[in-house]
């Protein structure tokens, strides 16, 4: 004897896969995924990196602007010995420094050196008592005797004026001994004293230089990624030939890496998944198939040594009889399930053969009526038949229109016989169309839009009707129920003919 299962007790994997991994909040990164390829490191490396960059590139950038800078003045003052006002007023103090009133003619020769040095300059002296001794050029605006009042008036002027002034006491910081003063016209200078090196609109250049590089660096690293999701998002749209998604390619080992290799996982198991369904579906229908056979042959045998004992029809008594009738009525009923347990396997399989054609269904109705009316007759039916005379064709298979009809008039029977009551009629519709109405007056169906669960051979009537391109309502209550079958809104080919 063959014994066949089902392995119903293995897991699909395809559920773990779906529950998310389970991780503390502590961790750096997930375990799957090494450090260096993390998004999560290259995002943090990128910020640290701007960090660095903005403390380290300000004076990085001065040393780089001020090496040129310096060069470029030492060539400006070789040029031009007007050019730096800071080491001409550090040269005049250091010379100033080294004279005293009583010479003299050591002042009146430090003041002609510079004047041969510094030709287009400015230069006088005041003595201790405030006489202006000395000046190279002359020049009528000072005063020959000095005030309190003239020198603040000469200093307030000069400060940061132009001429350029430098005043420097004799003998250093003496002021009894008096002072001689220098002035450059500032047009002559090409670098006013030292410079800072940092201004405010330097910073302000270089941090709006660093946050546009760090916008622009962080929009990169987000647009890959991006893009990578939306390619990922185009990949699981793709399906093969059975409505599977197919495999995507791992370009890196990140987070979205690892969420790619989740999704190929997911697909194989779902692949694994539907062979496995298939291989079952295949077996279960060899299987109806087989069993649909060879019942087949003992059911025959049964059936005609029955037939064989109800010949002996005087010899047998009442009981016996009725038991024979029993024995009878289930073998059909039998045999009944067996015709649709296969025609059910052969429509799944898509083996059964179906021929679409034109067929008068005023005629096949008529005719299918007429042999069960025997039937009917027996279980005291009333029978009402309203059929047109004139034709409506459909185009259908008729092998399978008569076993929707044999299967409809059998469930009337079986579960209708109560209300011994069926109608068959043909309505011509105002749009053109035609339905054909069974109605019955028997208990009715526990679901009135639902046929799922009413038998195999609804199931089959329902296979057939959509393969031919029909549909059905069913109208249910406890006083009846009625079954409409109608061609298809929009579909030309089973219109009337």
């Amino acid at each position: 004897m063959m014994k066949i299962s089902f392995n119903r007790n293995k897991k699909n994997t395809l559920s773990e896969i779906q529950q998310p991994t389970k991780s503390r909040w502590w961790k750096f990164t997930d375990s799957r995924v090494r450090w260096r390829h993390s998004l999560l490191v290259k995002y943090l490396s990128l910020v640290i990196t701007a960090m660095m960059l903005f403390f380290f590139l300000m004076p990085l950038a001065t040393i780089i602007l001020a090496i040129p800078m310096y060069w470029n003045d030492q060539l400006k003052e070789k040029d031009n010995p007007y050019a730096n006002g800071h080491t001409l007023m550090t040269a005049w103090y250091a010379d100033t420094k080294k004279l005293q009133a009583s010479n003299e003619k050591a002042i009146e020769k430090h003041l002609a050196d510079w004047k041969a040095k510094l030709p287009q300059a400015s230069i006088f002296w005041v003595d201790e008592k405030g006489m202006t001794r000395k000046m190279l050029p002359e020049q009528k605006l000072l005063p020959k005797q000095w005030t309190a009042q003239d020198s603040i008036s000469f200093m307030k002027k000069s400060f940061e004026g132009d001429p350029f002034t430098v005043v420097s006491f004799i003998g250093g910081e003496n002021a009894k001994e008096g002072f001689v003063t220098i002035q450059i016209p500032r047009k002559l200078m090409t670098y006013d004293g030292q410079q800072p090196l940092y201004t405010s609109e330097y910073a302000f250049a270089i941090m709006m230089t660093l946050s546009l590089l760090f916008v622009l660096f962080s929009w990169r690293f987000f647009y890959r990624i991006q893009r990578r999701l939306k390619e990922l998002e185009r990949a699981m749209a793709m399906t093969d030939e059975q409505g599977i998604p197919i495999t995507i390619s791992v370009s890196k080992e990140d987070e979205i890496g690892q969420l790619q290799h989740s999704f190929n996982r997911m697909t194989s198991e779902l692949r694994a998944s539907r062979k496995r369904e298939q291989e079952e579906e295949e077996l279960r229908k060899q299987l109806i198939a087989n069993l649909s056979h060879d019942i087949r042959t003992p059911l025959t045998t049964i059936r005609t040594h029955v037939h064989t004992i109800q010949q002996e029809n005087d010899v047998l008594q009442e009981r016996s009889k009725t038991s024979l009738r029993v024995i009878v009525q289930k073998c059909e009923d039998l045999a009944h399930l067996v015709d649709n347990l296969l025609s059910y396997t052969l429509l799944s399989a898509k083996r059964y053969t179906f021929q679409p054609q034109a067929v008068d269904v005023v005629r096949l109705a008529r005719e299918s009526a007429a042999a069960w009316y025997p039937m009917w007759e027996k279980h005291q039916f009333e029978v009402e038949v309203n059929l047109p005379s004139a034709p409506i064709v459909w185009n259908v298979d008729q092998m399978w229109m008569k076993r929707i009809l044999d299967n409809v008039y059998q469930n009337v029977v079986r579960h209708a016989a109560s209300g011994r009551y069926i109608r068959i009629e043909m309505n011509e519709l105002p749009n053109g169309m035609s339905e054909l109405v069974i109605q019955d007056k028997g208990p009715g169906m526990k679901v009135a839009s639902s046929n799922k669960g009413a038998g195999i051979g609804l199931s089959i009537i329902e296979m057939m009707l959509k393969e031919m391109s029909l549909e059905q309502e069913v109208f249910s209550s406890s006083n009846g129920t009625s079954l409409v079958i109608s061609p298809k809104r929009g579909n030309v080919k089973n219109q009337n003919i």
